[in-house]
C-alpha cells in the first residue's frame, strides 16, 4: 500500500470555505474519482482518509472505495451492507490500521488523503507522512476566498507530471513525487548566499541539477513564468547566439563531439562559456562564469543555460542529463542586502518542467516563443 495525497487549491492555497468547496468544476471531479479509484487489478480497491466535515460535505460513501472517517464524534456503523466499506476512526493511526486490516481481506492498492485542512496538516506533521508517495494537484490559477488551506510541504518532491486542462485552461493537474533522499538545488545556493553575506567575502561556488528530472532554477527567488520567458527572448532574439546554438546541433548531429562549446564569456547579456559533454546519447552542460552577482547574475545564467541545453538536447534528440555551473568568485553588493533579508526567509518551491511543442523543428530558427512551455510555476 502507498499514502497519496490529492487536492485541488486555488492560487492562494485556499481548498474551502468553512465546508463547501469555493469553485464547481465538474471536470476536477471527475479526475478526483478517476485517481482515488483506478486500480491495477479488478478485485483490488484504494482507500481514502477524510475528516468529518470533509465527509459531511461530500454527503455519501463514494463508492468503489474504502471511505475512512476521522472523528472524535461517537459514529456507529449501521448494518446496511452499503455501509461494509465505510469506517469511522477516531485517530490517523487507525486509519491506517483499518487499511491494514482490509488490506488482508479486500487488497487496498493505495491510500489517498483527500482532506479537509486539518488532516492534511496533521498528516503532513504525522511519522505517517514518512510514507508518503504522490500528491495529486489540481491547481486552479484564480484567488478564491476562502478560510481553509493547503500547509506547506517541504522540499522532498519534485514534479513528474504536468498538464493543462482545454476544458478550463485555469486548471493545471500536477503530480508530486516524494523522495526522502532527495536534495532541493536550492539547499546549496542558499549555502553559499549566507556565507557571502555573512563572512562578507566573495567564494567561488559550483552548482548542479538533475536536468533528466527537472528545469533547472532557484526557486526562492520567485521569479515568474513572465521573467522566464523574457529570458527565452534574450536567446530567440539573438542571432550570434542562434548561430553559436546551430552550429552545436549541426556537430552533434553528425557525430562530431570535440569543442562543444559556446564562448560568451565577455557578452554583456550571458557573461558565460558554455561547454556540452554527449555521454551514451546524454547530453549535459557545465556553465562557467568569472566574477558574478550570486542574486542578480547567476540565477539568471541557470535559466539561459537550461534552455540553451534543452533546445539542444530536443532537436538532437539526446536525452538530457546534468546541468553544472560554476564560478571563480561571486559576490554581492551593498544594495543586495535588503534582497538578502527577503529571500532567505522565502521557501523552496518544486523545480518547474519544461516542454517543447514538437513541430519537427531542425534548428533553432524553427523554434517561436509559443513552442515553449514553462510548467508548475505561476
Amino acid at each position: 500500500m502507498k499514502i497519496n495525497v490529492i487536492v485541488a487549491y486555488s492560487n492562494n492555497y485556499v481548498i474551502g470555505n468553512d465546508n463547501n468547496l469555493p469553485w464547481n468544476y465538474k471536470e476536477d471531479m471527475e479526475y478526483f474519482k478517476t485517481i482515488t479509484s483506478h486500480t491495477r487489478k479488478d478485485d483490488n480497491k484504494n482507500a481514502i482518509i477524510m475528516g468529518y466535515n470533509t465527509w459531511i460535505s461530500i454527503k455519501k460513501k463514494l463508492k468503489n472505495r474504502i471511505n475512512i472517517v476521522i472523528t472524535t464524534k461517537n459514529i456507529k456503523k449501521t448494518e446496511n451492507p452499503e455501509d461494509n466499506d465505510l469506517f469511522f476512526v477516531d485517530s490517523m493511526g487507525s486509519a491506517i490500521d483499518v487499511c491494514k486490516d482490509v488490506f488482508n481481506s479486500k487488497k487496498i492498492e493505495n491510500i489517498f488523503i483527500i482532506g479537509g485542512e486539518k488532516i492534511y496538516t496533521y498528516f503532513f506533521r504525522s511519522y505517517f507522512y514518512t510514507y508518503i508517495d504522490k500528491i495529486y494537484i489540481t491547481k486552479i490559477n484564480k484567488d478564491f476566498e476562502g478560510n481553509k488551506y493547503f500547509p506547506n510541504i517541504d522540499n522532498k518532491f519534485y514534479y513528474t507530471q504536468i498538464s493543462t486542462s482545454y476544458e478550463n485552461p485555469e486548471l493545471e493537474y500536477k503530480v508530486l513525487q516524494y523522495n526522502k533522499n532527495y536534495i532541493h538545488p536550492d539547499n546549496k545556493y542558499v549555502y553559499y548566499l549566507k556565507k557571502i553575506f555573512e563572512r562578507n567575502n566573495e567564494y567561488g561556488l559550483q552548482l548542479k541539477y538533475d536536468i533528466k528530472s527537472y528545469f533547472p532554477l532557484i526557486t526562492i527567488l520567485n521569479i515568474k513564468n513572465t521573467q522566464l520567458k523574457l529570458e527565452l527572448n534574450k536567446i530567440l532574439d539573438n542571432d550570434n547566439i542562434k548561430l553559436k546554438i546551430n552550429e552545436i546541433i549541426d556537430k552533434i548531429n553528425n557525430n562530431d563531439y570535440n569543442d562543444l562549446s559556446i564562448k560568451l564569456l565577455n557578452d554583456i547579456l550571458f557573461k558565460s562559456n558554455y561547454y556540452f559533454i554527449i555521454d551514451n546519447d546524454n547530453i549535459s552542460c557545465v556553465i562557467n562564469q568569472e566574477y558574478v552577482n550570486i542574486i542578480t547574475d547567476i540565477p539568471y545564467t541557470l535559466i539561459l543555460g537550461g534552455i540553451i541545453t534543452y533546445i539542444i538536447s530536443f532537436i538532437t534528440k539526446k536525452e538530457r542529463n546534468l546541468l553544472i555551473y560554476s564560478c571563480v568568485n561571486s559576490y554581492v553588493l551593498e544594495e543586495n542586502k535588503k534582497d538578502y533579508a527577503d529571500i532567505i526567509w522565502n521557501n523552496s518551491k518544486p523545480l518547474p518542467l519544461l516542454e517543447i511543442n514538437d513541430n519537427n523543428q531542425k534548428n533553432i530558427n524553427d523554434i517561436k516563443l509559443d513552442d515553449i512551455h514553462f510548467l508548475g510555476i505561476d
